[in-house]
């Protein structure tokens, strides 16, 4: 936390803790998955993992996904005043990045039903032979969150013969906070202090 302004009121530029899902929390998902997995609730108990997964993948192909993220009750306050917004998709897997064998296939995503990228696979994956991108790179959402909402909708659609594997659907927020100084505290409660003693002073005559 920094402190930025100084006066009667003082205001600190905060990051606020990042609000996340896991990929398997997802809310909807229409996916063909991968040899009939799409996420890690269909693991039978007792039964190999596949490799394919780790415990929290969803792996969206060929359809969408839908994550609900609940809007932090700090940034509502009038204290607060949101000033950036950073959407993070994780893949645990190296290769388990948005691919695909086809070039040209995309994937898009969605914030509170409007777009905020369209990615198209037109470069080899820098690990593996498919065509890709580190979709684990930050996505600026300032101007799509909306503070009025109980939840931030995250929506993720995927081409078929493309694959997103997905861990976690993170928001990090930063706020501008305001705080009343230390001496204008004490300045306040003294006069308040003065105030009472005066009405008591008088009351008492």
């Amino acid at each position: 936390m920094r402190r930025i302004r100084f006066g009667l009121v003082r205001e600190f530029r905060e990051d606020l803790p990042p609000v996340s899902q896991a990929g398997m929390d997802v809310k909807e998902i229409q996916s063909t998955g991968y040899n009939d997995h799409v996420s890690a609730r269909q693991f039978t108990e007792g039964l190999p993992r596949p490799e394919e997964f780790t415990l929290s993948t969803v792996i969206l192909s060929g359809g969408d996904a839908v994550w609900e993220l609940p809007t932090p009750r700090s940034i509502t306050r009038r204290s607060c005043r949101l000033i950036d917004a950073t959407l993070r998709i994780e893949t645990v897997r190296t290769h388990g990045m948005l691919h695909s064998p086809t070039p040209g296939t995309s994937a898009s995503g969605f914030v509170n039903d409007r777009l905020v990228d369209k990615i198209r696979l037109v470069k080899p994956h820098p690990h593996g032979e498919d065509f890709g991108v580190d979709s684990r790179r930050p996505f600026p959402i300032l101007r799509y969150f909306d503070t009025g909402r109980d939840a931030q909708t995250i929506r993720i659609a995927v081409d078929p013969e493309a694959s997103w594997d997905i861990d976690s659907v993170s928001i990090e927020p930063v706020v501008i906070r305001r705080e009343i100084t230390p001496g204008t505290s004490m300045i306040i409660g003294a006069a308040i202090s003065a105030a009472l003693g005066a009405l008591v002073t008088y009351l008492i005559r």
